[in-house]
C-alpha cells in the first residue's frame, strides 16, 4: 500500500510508521519517500540504527558492500559464498577497503555469470552479516546492481532490518532509468512496506538551503572506479565516469594522473557495454604516446574493444603491436594476454593454410602461456576457442578430446559454470563430429541446461543453435527452424554478429532442406550481405561461420529449381574462379549442381556420373550428414523428372537417345531409381522428413508433400540496419586509429632533429602502425644505398644497393610511383625520391598484418609517405645548408664558427657529466700555425698556397681520431679539439703529425705536380707547423673550453716566438712567459 501523508506533526507520523515496521518480524525492508530534511531527523527517532548516506559516498553497491564491510565479516565465511575469481576481492576490500588486480582477465562472455555469482554471494552475506537495522538516505543514487541485490532481499530472511529513505524532491534529478524504474513499480504495486510523506513547506524552504558540495581527490576517484569495476558495480561505476569527465578540468589532475583515470573510465564502459565510450578513454591514453604499463593495457582493451564489434582487421593490429612492444618482456603477464588476444583474433579471421602441426604449436604454446602466468581462467577460455581443422580431423581428435576435457575439469574446480557450459559444448561438439550423435546430444542439452540457468542471451542463443543443428542432420528440419525461431526474434539484441551469422544461417539450411526456398532465399541473401559488412566472407578458423562461396552454392540451387538457369551458370562460374574455398561438405553441392547443368543439356548419363562422385566423395567428409544424400538424391531425380519435358534435336543428340520417347524413359528410370536411393538410405537413418510413405514414392508425390513453415520471427531489414550501423562505427575505429598515426607521423615535422633521427622516428611509427616485421628508410648516395634506420621484430638482413636499384626502378614504372604491395616477394616498397634526395622505404608486414590490410590502410601509408618524403627533402636542405655554413670550402674541414658551437657544446656536456655523475672529462686542445706558409705564396702564388692548406687539412684528417673536431680557425691556422685527451696525448699525436708531414715530403710532389715542373726548396724553407696545446683541466673552470683555447694560443705563440717547429704545453710554460708575452696574454684575455 502506498500511503501519500501531506505532513501535518512529521514527527508523530514518521514515529508511528518506524513503531510499525519494527514491530513486524516478517517485514525487513521498508522504502520510505521523504523531503531532505525530514531525512536528517530520522536519526532521532531511531537512534540505534546505523545510519549511511549515499550522498558523495563512492562505496561500490552501495550500501551493501559498505553495510558488509562494517559488520567484520567472518572470511570463511566469505570464501564458502564466493566464487572462487572473487574470494580475493572481497577479502582484500574487506580488510582494506580498495580491491587489488584479480590474476585473471575477466573475459567478456563471462562478465554476465561473473555479475551473477557476485550479486549472489553479496546477498547471502547480507543474510549472515547484516544483524541491525541499518537507515540508508539518498537510496535514489543507488545503481542498477544495487537494486537488483535490493530486490532479492526482499524475499530473504534477513537477521537485520533495512530502511531506503528517497528524496522524493530529487527523484527525476539524478536518478538512473533503472532506479526510475524500480521506483514506479514501488507505486505501482502499492506495497504495504512503501510511503510516501510529503510536506509542502519544504519545497518552500529549500531554495534557500546551499548543498555542501564534496569533491574527491585523485586516490579516492582511482580506488571507486577500480572497486565499482572489481564488484561489476557498472552503473554506478559508469555515473561517476561521467562525472569526471565532465569535471575533469577542475579536478586539478596532472596528465599522469589522467592517463590512469581514463583506463579505469574505458573499463567501466567496455564491461557495461558502452564500447563507443571505452574506445574514446583508450585512446585518450594512447594519444600520450607514453610507454608505461598503463599504455600496454589500454592497447589490450582497445583491441577487445574492437574485436567485440567485430573490427577483427584493426584489432588485430593493436594485439600485434601489443607484442611487438612486449617482445622483450616475454615473462610478463601482459605478454601473456597479447598473446592470447592475437589468436582468438586470428582463429576468427584466419584464411592462410597452416598445417595441424604449426596449429597445434600455436594453439598450445598460447595455452601454456597463461597458465604459466597464473591465468588459468583465460587458459581455460583459449583452451576451448579450437581450430575447427583440428576438430575435423580424425588424426586429431584425441588430442582435441583431451584439451575439452581438461577444460572441464579446470573450471569444475573453479566452479565456473558458465565456463563449464562452454566446455559440455564442446564435448557435444567433437561427439556429433566424430559420429556420436545421441552423445553428442546428452552433452547439448547439459549444456542447454547450465545456459538456461545462468540466463545470458547470447550463450543461450549458441546452445540453441547447437541444438538445432542437430535436430537438422537428424532432418528433423521443421522442429530446428522452429527451435530456432522461438528466439530468433532476439538477434536484435545481440552484438556478436559472428553467432547473429551462425543462427542466420542455420534457419536458411532448415529451410533449404526443406524446399522452402523462398524463404531460404532471403536468409541466403542477406548471410552474404553481413559476411560483407563484417569482412568474414573469407570465413575462418571458427568452423560454424559459413563460407561465402558455400551459401553463394545454396542460391545456385534455388536459382536452378526456379529455373533461372542463367543466374546459376554465373554463381557457378564464380564460386570456381572466385579464389574463394568451400567447405568441404557442402562442396558436393557443387557436384549436384554439375549434375543439374548437364541434364539440362540432355547428357543425362555424364550427369549420373557426378551423382557417383557424391557418393564416392561422401564417405570421407559427410560423417553424421547422410540427410544431406537422401536430398540429394531427391533434388536430383526432381531435376531428371522436369528435364522429361525438354524437347530439342540438341537435347536428344546429347543424350544419345533415338526418339523424344527414349529420352523420357531414360529420364522416368533415373529419376525413380534416385528416388529409391534416397528413400532406402531416409529409411535406414530414420529420416521422418523423407518417408512420406512405408515404400518408395514418385517425385509428384515428393513434392505435393512438401510443408509449408511458418514466417520467421525476425526483422531482417532491422538487423540489417543495426549491422550498418555497426559497421560504421567500426570504421569511424580505424579512421581514428588512422588520424592518430598521421598525427604523430606530422608531430615529428615540428621537432628540430637531424635526418637520421627523423627517419628513426618515423620508421618506430610506421612499424607499428603496420605491425610489421621490419621497416626500412635508406638513402641513395651515388650508386651506395645508405640506410638511414631499421626497425625490426627479428633480426631482418639489410637489402643489397642492387635490390634497391632494382625497387627504385620498379616504382618508377608504376603508373603511381608512392607505394606499392610486391606480394611474391611480400614487401610494400615507397619511392621517397625528390629534388635533391633520393631514396625509399620497405615494408615488412608480418604474417597477420599483410593479411589485414586494407585499401584505408594503403592510403593512410601513403598520406605518412608524402609527408615523410616532403620532410626527408626539407632536411636534406637544411643539412646542405649547415654543412656550407659550418664548413671550410678550401680545407673542408669545420671553419671558426663551427669551431665556437663545438666549444660551446662540450663545455655544457662537461659542466653536465661533472654535476650529475661527478666525473671530470679532460680535454685538450691543439692550436696549430704552419711555418714558411708565407714563403710560399709570395714565391709561387696563391694558388700555390691555397694547394698547401688543402694539403695540410687531409693529414690532419688522416692522423687525428674520428671523434677529434678538427677545424681551419682561418689564414694558415688549425684548431684540433681532442676529447677525452690529456696534454701528453695531444703531444704525441702532433709528434705523429710531424712524421706524417715529414712522409708527405712536406708536399712538395704535390707542389710539383700543380707547376707541372721540379722545385728545389731550401730545407729552411720546408712547411712545417708550430702548436700549442692546452687542456682544459689546466685552466680555472673545467668547464671553460673557451678559455682553454685562448690559452693554447699563447701556448702557440710562445712556440713561435721561442721553439720554431716545435710543440708547447701551456700548464709548462705559462710561468717561463716574458714581460712582453705576460702583457700580450692579459690583454688578450680581458678581451
Amino acid at each position: 500500500m502506498c500511503v501519500i501523508i501531506y505532513a501535518m506533526g512529521f514527527e508523530h507520523i514518521i514515529k508511528s510508521v518506524i513503531e510499525k515496521f519494527e514491530s513486524e518480524e516478517k517485514n525487513k525492508v521498508l522504502y520510505l519517500s521523504v523531503p531532505e530534511m525530514f531525512m536528517k531527523t530520522l536519526r532521532e527517532f531511531i537512534p540505534n540504527a546505523k545510519f549511511i548516506d549515499l550522498l558523495n559516498n563512492y562505496q561500490p553497491l552501495k550500501p551493501f558492500m559498505e553495510i558488509i564491510s562494517e559488520s567484520s565479516p567472518n572470511l570463511e565465511f566469505v570464501k564458502k559464498v564466493s566464487y572462487s575469481l572473487h574470494e580475493n576481492s572481497f577479502i582484500e576490500y574487506f580488510k582494506n577497503g580498495v580491491v587489488c588486480e584479480r590474476e585473471d582477465v575477466v573475459i567478456p562472455e563471462e562478465i554476465y555469470y561473473e555479475v551473477s555469482c557476485l550479486r549472489r554471494s553479496v546477498v547471502k552475506m547480507l543474510c549472515e552479516f547484516s544483524s541491525d537495522t541499518y537507515v540508508v538516505a539518498n537510496a535514489q543514487l543507488m545503481g542498477e546492481e544495487s537494486i537488483k541485490i535490493l530486490r532479492k532481499l526482499e524475499n530473504k530472511n534477513l537477521k537485520g532490518k533495512f530502511i531506503f529513505c528517497f528524496n522524493s524532491l530529487k527523484i527525476d534529478e539524478n536518478t538512473t532509468d533503472s532506479f526510475k524504474a524500480f521506483y514506479q513499480e514501488l507505486i505501482d504495486a502499492s506495497k504495504p512496506n512503501f510511503y510516501t510523506i510529503s510536506d509542502f513547506s519544504d519545497s518552500f524552504n529549500r531554495s534557500n538551503q546551499q548543498p555542501c558540495v564534496y569533491t574527491p581527490n585523485f586516490t579516492e576517484l582511482l580506488n571507486s572506479l577500480k572497486n565499482c569495476r572489481q564488484f561489476f558495480s557498472l552503473e554506478q561505476g559508469y555515473i561517476l565516469t561521467n562525472w569526471i569527465l565532465d569535471n575533469m578540468e577542475c579536478l586539478s589532475m596532472n596528465y599522469t594522473q589522467k592517463r590512469a583515470l581514463y583506463l579505469e573510465m574505458g573499463l567501466i564502459c567496455f564491461y557495461s557495454g558502452h564500447s563507443d565510450e571505452a574506445s574514446f578513454y583508450f585512446n585518450c591514453v594512447l594519444e600520450s604516446e607514453l610507454e608505461d604499463n598503463i599504455e600496454l593495457m589500454a592497447m589490450f582493451f582497445l583491441s577487445q574493444v574492437l574485436y567485440d564489434r567485430n573490427a577483427c582487421n584493426t584489432a588485430l593490429k593493436y594485439a600485434t603491436l601489443l607484442k611487438q612492444k612486449l617482445s622483450e618482456d616475454k615473462d610478463s603477464v601482459c605478454y601473456a594476454l597479447a598473446c592470447m588476444q592475437d589468436y582468438i583474433i586470428n582463429e576468427r579471421m584466419e584464411t592462410t593454410f597452416v598445417s595441424d602441426e604449426e596449429c597445434i604449436e600455436k594453439y598450445q604454446h598460447t595455452i601454456n602461456l597463461l597458465e604459466q602466468r597464473g591465468l588459468v581462467n583465460n587458459a581455460y577460455f583459449v583452451s576451448l576457442v579450437i581450430p575447427w581443422n583440428l576438430v575435423s580431423n580424425p588424426k586429431t581428435k584425441d588430442f582435441i578430446q583431451k584439451k575439452v576435457d581438461e577444460a572441464k575439469d579446470i573450471t569444475e574446480r573453479l566452479g565456473n559454470k558458465f565456463g563449464l557450459s562452454t566446455a559440455c559444448h564442446w564435448k557435444g561438439i567433437v561427439y556429433s563430429q566424430n559420429g556420436y550423435p545421441e552423445e553428442a546430444l546428452k552433452w547439448y542439452n547439459l549444456c542447454n541446461e547450465l545456459r538456461t540457468e545462468i540466463g545470458q542471451l547470447a550463450s543461450v542463443m549458441k546452445i540453441r543453435n547447437g541444438l538445432s543443428y542437430e535436430l537438422l542432420i537428424r532432418a528433423k528440419y521443421r522442429e530446428s527452424y522452429d527451435l530456432i525461431n522461438s528466439f530468433i526474434s532476439k538477434l536484435i539484441n545481440i552484438d556478436d554478429y559472428p553467432e547473429v551469422i551462425i543462427t542466420l544461417n542455420n534457419t536458411a539450411r532448415a529451410l533449404f532442406y526443406a524446399r522452402q526456398y523462398d524463404f531460404a532465399y532471403v536468409f541466403l541473401q542477406k548471410i552474404m550481405h553481413f559476411l560483407n559488412i563484417f569482412n568474414l566472407s573469407e570465413s575462418s578458423a571458427n568452423s560454424f561461420l559459413p563460407e561465402y562461396n558455400d551459401i553463394l552454392m545454396y542460391r545456385t540451387v534455388i536459382d536452378y529449381d526456379r529455373e533461372d538457369f542463367l543466374r546459376a551458370k554465373i554463381n557457378l562460374h564464380n564460386i570456381l574462379n572466385n579464389g574463394r574455398s568451400v567447405t568441404p561438405i557442402e562442396g558436393l553441392l557443387e557436384y549436384l549442381i554439375q549434375a543439374f547443368i548437364l541434364v539440362r543439356e540432355g547428357k543425362i548419363l555424364e550427369s549420373e556420373k557426378y551423382i557417383s562422385l557424391i557418393e564416392e566423395k561422401f564417405d570421407s567428409v559427410g560423417k553424421t550428414q547422410e540427410h544431406r544424400l537422401v536430398f540429394m538424391f531427391y533434388e536430383y531425380a526432381v531435376t531428371l523428372f522436369k528435364a522429361k519435358k525438354l524437347d530439342s534435336e540438341e537435347v536428344l543428340k546429347n543424350a544419345d537417345c533415338a526418339s523424344q520417347k527414349d529420352f523420357e524413359d531414360l529420364c522416368s528410370k533415373l529419376s525413380k531409381k534416385y528416388m529409391e536411393k534416397g528413400f532406402a538410405l531416409a529409411k535406414e537413418k530414420e529420416f521422418d522428413f523423407f518417408l512420406l510413405e512405408d515404400k518408395p514414392f514418385s517425385v509428384e508425390k515428393y513434392l505435393e508433400s512438401v510443408p509449408k513453415f511458418p514466417q520467421a520471427k525476425v526483422d531482417l531489414v532491422k538487423l540489417e540496419e543495426r549491422a550498418e550501423k555497426e559497421r560504421l562505427i567500426n570504421q569511424l575505429h580505424g579512421r581514428l586509429r588512422d588520424s592518430q598515426f598521421l598525427n604523430r607521423i606530422m608531430s615529428f615535422n615540428s621537432e628540430n632533429t637531424n635526418q637520421i633521427t627523423y627517419a628513426k622516428n618515423v620508421s618506430q611509427s610506421i612499424f607499428d602502425y603496420a605491425t610489421a616485421d621490419c621497416v626500412f628508410i635508406a638513402e641513395r648516395s651515388g650508386v651506395e644505398w645508405n640506410v638511414l634506420s631499421q626497425v625490426s621484430r627479428n633480426d631482418c638482413e639489410n637489402f643489397s644497393n642492387e635490390k634497391w636499384e632494382e625497387l627504385l626502378q620498379i616504382s618508377r614504372e608504376q603508373e603511381h610511383p608512392r607505394l606499392f604491395f610486391l606480394k611474391e616477394k611480400g614487401i610494400i616498397f615507397g619511392n621517397l625520391s625528390k629534388f635533391e634526395f633520393e631514396g625509399g622505404i620497405v615494408i615488412i608486414p608480418g604474417k597477420a598484418s599483410a593479411f589485414a590490410f586494407t585499401g584505408e590502410d594503403f592510403n593512410t601509408l601513403n598520406m605518412a609517405i608524402m609527408s615523410v618524403q616532403a620532410q626527408l627533402v626539407m632536411l636534406k636542405q637544411n643539412e646542405h645548408l649547415l654543412y656550407i655554413s659550418s664548413t671550410d670550402q678550401l680545407s673542408m674541414l669545420k671553419n671558426r664558427r663551427a669551431l665556437q658551437e663545438h666549444l660551446s657544446l662540450e663545455s655544457e656536456m662537461i659542466r653536465r657529466y661533472e654535476r650529475k655523475r661527478n666525473l671530470y672529462m679532460h680535454e685538450a686542445i691543439s692550436f696549430i700555425d704552419l711555418d714558411n706558409f708565407k714563403y710560399y705564396n709570395d714565391t709561387f702564388g696563391h694558388e700555390a698556397g691555397d694547394l698547401l692548406i688543402a694539403c695540410f687539412a687531409r693529414l690532419l684528417k688522416s692522423v687525428y681520431r674520428k671523434v677529434d673536431f678538427v677545424s681551419r680557425f682561418g689564414g694558415d691556422e688549425f684548431v684540433v679539439v681532442l676529447p677525452n685527451t690529456t696534454c701528453s696525448e695531444a703531444r704525441r699525436a702532433a709528434e705523429r703529425l710531424q712524421e706524417a708531414l715529414e712522409k708527405a715530403q712536406h708536399f712538395i710532389p704535390d707542389l710539383e705536380a700543380l707547376l707541372d715542373k721540379k722545385i728545389e726548396i731550401k730545407p729552411k724553407y720546408l712547411l712545417g707547423f708550430s702548436m700549442g696545446i692546452c687542456s682544459n683541466s689546466d685552466t680555472d673552470d673545467m668547464t671553460d673550453m673557451e678559455t682553454a683555447m685562448i690559452n693554447a694560443d699563447h701556448a702557440l705563440y710562445y712556440s713561435k716566438q721561442h721553439n720554431k717547429g716545435g710543440v708547447s704545453i701551456w700548464s709548462e710554460i705559462k710561468d717561463k712567459l716574458s714581460e712582453e708575452e705576460t702583457k700580450r696574454v692579459r690583454l688578450i684575455n680581458e678581451k
